[in-house]
Parts: structure tokens; C-alpha cells; sequence
């Protein structure tokens, strides 16, 4: 991969990060105040449903936070950009919709259909 595309995935990574930072306090803020609520006279089982999904919503986004995290030590390491199953180049394409891919979208797919069905 070019330095130029690099620097350009690198750029989308960090402002990336740095929303799902915002993203993450916030959930955590917002978990709080539904716990907080109930302290105060509020609807229990509606605001533990609240607590439950701003918690939900945190933990996804920290997955997604880590994910990005990981990218980044790649491209300092100079793994960026290649499959993990076999090293090859993953797609420019692929990169720009997912640009912590870890794997090209061939083994992706092939991922995907070996995993169970989910609810």
C-alpha cells in the first residue's frame, strides 16, 4: 500500500476513534442518568431497560473501538492492508466501506458462512 493511502486510512481510523470516544462517554453518561432516575422516583423496569441499552450501545462501540485500535498498530507495524488468512493485499474497495478489515473479502465471506445462524 502507497504512503499516501496509509496516511489517508490512518487519518480515517483516528477521526473515527475519536467519534466513538465521544460515543462511548456518552453511552456511559446515559446509563447513569437511567440508574440515577430510578433513584429518583422513576419508572424502575423502564429505566433499567434504558441502563441496558445505553450499556448495550457502549460495549458495541467499544468493540468497535478496539477494532480500530488494532488497524492502527497494523499500519505502524506495516501489516496494514493484508489478509490475516493468507497476506494477501485486501481490496482498496473493501478498505474504504471497512477500513478495519482484517481479512480480504473472500475469507470474510468464508467466515460469515462457517459461522452458526444468530437470532
Amino acid at each position: 500500500m502507497k504512503p499516501e493511502q496509509l496516511a489517508y486510512f490512518r487519518q480515517r481510523l483516528e477521526e473515527r476513534r475519536a467519534e466513538l470516544n465521544r460515543a462511548i462517554g456518552e453511552a456511559q453518561r446515559d446509563a447513569q442518568d437511567a440508574i440515577e432516575s430510578v433513584d429518583e422516583g422513576g419508572d424502575a423496569a423502564v429505566q433499567g431497560e434504558l441502563a441496558e441499552t445505553a450499556l448495550d450501545v457502549g460495549t458495541r462501540r467499544t468493540k468497535e473501538y478496539d477494532e480500530i485500535d488494532e488497524a492502527l498498530r497494523r499500519i505502524e507495524t506495516g501489516d496494514y492492508g493484508r489478509c490475516e488468512v493468507d497476506g494477501e493485499e485486501i481490496e482498496i474497495g473493501r478498505l474504504e466501506v471497512l477500513p478495519m478489515a482484517r481479512t480480504c473479502a473472500a475469507h470474510a465471506r468464508s467466515a460469515e458462512r462457517s459461522r452458526p445462524p444468530t437470532l
